[in-house]
């Protein structure tokens, strides 16, 4: 199977990395361990391969292998194995390296054929998983048939979060809940399947409610049976999901459409994206109940080796960016030429370490916050969601919780980790956030960037906004501002339009500018002969710096001032900020009194006042109530918006 990676770079310029197709397991392309992951990244000189690098031994620290029986331990093609390589020396421990350090003798093998591994785990020839959390849902039952039974698999430990699979849509698609009814390609036991089954659940809707083709490869099958394939050659065939270089080829770039040219498809974009929606496909080792019982020193001093290896390798990743490693390039060197599962999959030192970039690491943090009975993406959210799925594919009727390995991660083994000090933080830069979303409301272009949206209506003149009236809102806020942990929400306000408009047509037709025609009821209007068309809108508000039609707007008297469309139109903006910053601040206070974390940072409003309304010439209170409304989107936007951190929470 051909997994990619991502590093986005100047002018969203993708890299990646590929891996060989797997065999097929029974009839059906085998469950990935993990999927292909991206992350948008700034550039850095260690992006840019040197034109003339110095050549680098592929060898890592370490002596002689250790003696002994090694325990097997399964490695997938993911930049969360680059530390694992790091820490054992090589494909098994080495003398003087950190997990000899911690008396673990491991021996790795390639696990991205699921189906392979889960029989190497029920022969006895590993106690470990090495997988994308809901991957377990199609052998839950199967290995876990009553409580500590000795196959149970038990969530050990989180290595990283997705930030690199996306779906894929046609232009006519902009919204998740236009997803109703859509034809959907999606590889078969792979990870983008729990990936679509939450999207939906986002809005309510079920994987009854779109037709599947399913397909046997994630990407580049050799009969183009791959979802990306089925979007290109398939018109019927609506939205697909793809890894980062494949994402790319189909639109342009995260934030860009398909063109039509050179394998990209005419208005292909990204709907839903694991960059934004972070909180997705967490990257996972499991254990068997019998070993982590009769093994729990060897099981938390493995946390303890991975999680150090990681923070070392994090710094050779710091240092190679700044002014460039040796032992950095060593390490790169070595993992291109991984057996079967890497050599070839990243042909480049570059390509490699975008692989590392794009990997987004939990650190002992977020594994404590994983394992949090209230966090709201965290463990029994993922046991939940990976029954729910079995159920909805029709896996099994039988339900099993997926249990905790329970890692003391206050043991003394993980005292003076740099990754147990990390802090909750802002997750975004406010003024750079405000700056993209004013951006795209005055260029009209928050639409295309928004992947869902609700609304709150009000009455007119109100003023507060509290949770007997919103609680509804407020509770999907704070739910979808879990899961999509990249991505601000954005509260917009508008307001209603009758007086703008009315003011309008009334002073066109005064200055002979704009023309009436027709019976009450059953107007229509026209400006130099032209229809002019009361539903568009932009068309209509254009009007307002007529300098016949806001001919009062520096008027002396303050009356003629107040009549100017132009100052209506400002006021209403006004207006409209300051009933969604309202409405920001009650969201605050409610979530604050039901004990919910809700970053601020993630908040943020805007007033589009009359700009966008769903009537424009209200015939109608009840039509002109439908105007009077608070937004809550969930809005893409630039990579510099989002504060980074080494270690994800």
């Amino acid at each position: 199977m051909i997994l990619f990676a991502m590093t986005l770079a100047l002018a969203s310029v993708i890299g990646g990395c590929e891996k060989k197709e797997e065999p097929a397991q029974n009839g059906n392309q085998a469950a990935q361990g993990a999927p292909a992951q991206g992350q948008r990244q700034e550039a850095t000189p260690a992006q840019v391969e040197p034109a003339a690098a110095a050549p680098v031994q592929a060898k890592l620290p370490g002596g002689d292998v250790l003696p002994g029986e090694p325990i097997n331990l399964g490695y997938i093609f993911w930049g969360a194995e680059i530390p694992l390589f790091w820490g054992l020396g090589g494909l098994q421990t080495h003398v003087g390296t950190i997990f000899a350090e911690y008396g673990l003798n491991f021996k790795l093998f390639p696990a991205d054929d699921t189906a392979a591994q889960i029989a190497k785990y029920k022969s006895g020839e590993t106690p470990f998983l090495r997988m994308t959390f809901p991957t377990i849902n199609r052998y839950l039952a199967e290995l876990c048939p009553t409580p500590n039974a000795d196959l149970c698999p038990e969530k050990a430990f989180v290595l990283t979060l997705s930030a690199g699979d996306h779906l894929v849509c046609r232009d006519k698609i902009t919204d998740i809940k236009q997803l109703k009814g859509a034809t959907v390609s999606i590889q078969k036991a792979g990870p983008h399947e729990s990936f679509l089954f939450d999207i939906l659940r986002d809005v309510n809707l079920k994987m009854s409610d779109v037709t599947i083709v399913w397909a046997n490869g994630i990407s580049n099958d050799p009969k183009k049976d791959d979802p990306p394939n089925h979007l290109r050659d398939n018109a019927k065939v609506d939205c697909a999901f793809a890894v980062s270089p494949d994402m790319a080829a189909l639109t342009g770039g995260l934030t860009s459409k398909g063109s039509g040219a050179e394998g990209s498809v005419k208005g292909a974009h990204v709907l839903v994206s694991t960059a934004d929606r972070r909180k997705s496909i967490p990257d996972v080792y499991f254990v068997s109940h019998k070993f982590n019982t009769t093994n729990r020193d060897t099981v938390t001093k493995f946390a303890a080796a991975y999680t150090k290896s990681v923070e070392q390798v994090t710094a050779l990743r710091h240092d190679y960016e700044n002014k460039g490693s040796e032992e950095m390039r060593a390490l790169l060197a070595f993992a291109m030429g991984v057996n079967d599962v890497w050599k070839g999959g990243c042909p480049s030192e570059t390509d490699t370490f975008g692989l590392l970039l794009d990997a987004s690491f939990v650190g002992i943090a977020g594994n404590v916050e994983w394992d949090d009975p209230a966090n709201p993406t965290g463990h029994k959210y993922f046991s939940d969601l990976t029954n729910d799925l079995a159920a909805a594919l029709g896996v099994t009727t039988v339900r099993v919780d997926v249990p905790s390995a329970k890692i003391d991660w206050a043991h003394s083994v993980f005292n003076g980790f740099a990754s147990g000090n990390v802090k909750r933080t802002a997750r975004f830069n406010a003024e750079a956030v405000q700056a993209d979303i004013e951006k795209l409301n005055q260029t009209g272009a928050i639409g295309e960037n928004t992947m869902l949206s609700f609304v709150a209506y009000f009455l007119e003149n109100q003023v507060e906004f509290n949770e007997g009236q919103y609680g509804a809102q407020f509770d999907d806020v704070i739910k979808l501002a879990a899961k999509y942990t990249r991505a601000p929400i954005v509260i917009r306000g508008h307001t209603d339009t009758t007086l703008l408009v009315s003011m309008i047509l009334k002073k066109g037709m005064a200055t002979g500018l704009v023309k009436q025609a027709g019976t009450p009821g059953n107007f229509s209007y026209s400006i130099d002969g032209k229809p002019l068309d009361l539903a568009n809108a932009k068309q209509v508000l254009a009007l307002v710096h007529q300098p016949g039609i806001d001919d009062t707007r520096d008027d002396p008297d303050p009356s003629r001032r107040a009549a100017s469309p132009s100052r209506v139109a400002e006021a209403a903006t006004a207006l409209s900020r300051d009933r969604a910053n309202q409405v920001r601040q009650s969201l605050i206070a409610y979530a604050a009194k039901k004990g919910a974390k809700l970053d601020e940072s993630q908040i943020t409003v805007v007033g589009a006042g009359a700009s966008d309304p769903f009537i424009v010439k209200p015939r109608s209170p009840d039509e002109a109530a439908k105007n009077r409304r608070v937004e809550f989107s969930i809005v893409r936007v630039s990579a510099e918006a989002a504060t980074a951190s080494d270690y994800e929470l």
